[in-house]
């Protein structure tokens, strides 16, 4: 008996039951690292070295934690020279589930059932990378080969999902959907590296804000679906966290933070009036190019409008202003 075979570590009946019953599912993977541009373009593997060892970060470390020279891994050696080292380290990974891992792959995808070693290496690669060559080895044809109905890619939030549109407008009968994960956004510890990623998120966009009038963000209700059922909710309430923009505010009052040891201290709430009704505003800390707090006077008695987030405090609702440039005085 193969290595990998139908009952591959199921140890026991009730294993091997429950796995004929799911075995020919379709498979709906939420989270991979496929290229989009490669399903794209229905990508052909040059050889068994690029489909194997191009990208498989694990197997880099298994060659290297074998002494393996990074020549053999990611630098210019050929294609079966990798490959060969990969060979010369699989055995060494036995116990760990790239051991596993390989086999399966060669046993479930090229019908290949030979433990790989340096014995078998030159042949094994050859016969993968000839199958390679043929259109039932092309991207789209594995993932169709392997009952693949939906695959979630991992993509930048700056990414253009362009190639998602392209397979989107030639569907060959699996689903790929983008998924975000915005690893850049948490490098801060390399500055420079960090405010171009900002700075190309940004490019193009701007805040967008709901212009509300003061009357609807103080007083008006909206219908929501709660519990099966149609309640009544504070249309500020429902606009929680969310950016408004509000012309025409009149600073009839401003209480500042005067607490030193607060965080907050220099911090502002200004009490606006429009059409009738009273707005609270609440700024963070501002301060003036040299330093100094931005102070009550800047806007007490002032008309001014305001871009902010939907806020809470003590059980009432307020704007929070984030930047001193989404204050603008009219009048």
């Amino acid at each position: 008996m193969s290595f990998i075979n139908d009952n591959f570590m199921l140890k026991t009946k009730t294993a091997q039951e429950l796995y004929e019953h799911v075995k020919d599912l379709p498979i709906i993977d939420y989270h991979c690292h496929i290229s989009p541009k490669m399903i794209a373009e229905n990508y052909q593997f040059k050889n068994a070295f690029e489909l194997f060892l191009g990208g498989d970060h694990y197997k880099w470390r298994a060659m290297r934690g074998n002494g393996v020279p990074e020549e053999f891994i990611t630098g210019a050696r050929g294609s079966y020279e990798k490959f060969e080292k990969w060979a010369q380290t699989v055995p060494y990974t036995m116990r760990n589930p790239l051991y596993h891992w390989t086999h399966l792959e060669l046993a479930r995808v090229f019908g290949v059932n030979e433990l790989l070693n340096p014995s078998t290496a030159k042949a094994i690669y050859d016969e993968c990378t000839a199958k390679l060559q043929t259109e039932g080895y092309r991207g789209q044809a594995l993932m169709k080969k392997f009952n693949v109905k939906v695959v979630c890619t991992t993509d930048d939030p700056a990414d253009s999902l362009e190639f998602h549109q392209q397979i989107k407008d030639n569907p060959f009968g699996v689903k790929v959907l983008p998924a975000w994960r915005p690893d850049k956004a948490m490098v801060i510890e390399k500055p420079q590296q960090y405010k171009e990623y900002i700075q190309k998120l940004s490019d193009g966009h701007l805040p967008a804000y709901t212009l509300t009038d003061p009357d609807t963000f103080v007083n008006g209700k909206v219908d929501v679906e709660r519990d099966e059922e149609i309640v009544t909710a504070d249309y500020a309430e429902m606009a929680l966290g969310t950016s408004v923009e509000m012309k025409n505010l009149t600073v009839k009052e401003v209480y500042t933070t005067e607490n030193e040891d607060s965080s907050s201290f220099g911090a502002m709430t200004l009490i606006c009036e429009a059409d009738g009704v009273t707005v609270s505003v609440r700024t963070v800390v501002f301060r003036n190019a040299d330093g100094s707090l931005v102070t009550e006077d800047a806007y007490l008695g002032k008309t001014i409008d305001v871009k902010g987030i939907v806020d809470t405090f003590d059980s009432a609702y307020q704007i929070k202003v984030f930047t001193a440039d989404n204050i603008t005085i009219t009048n």
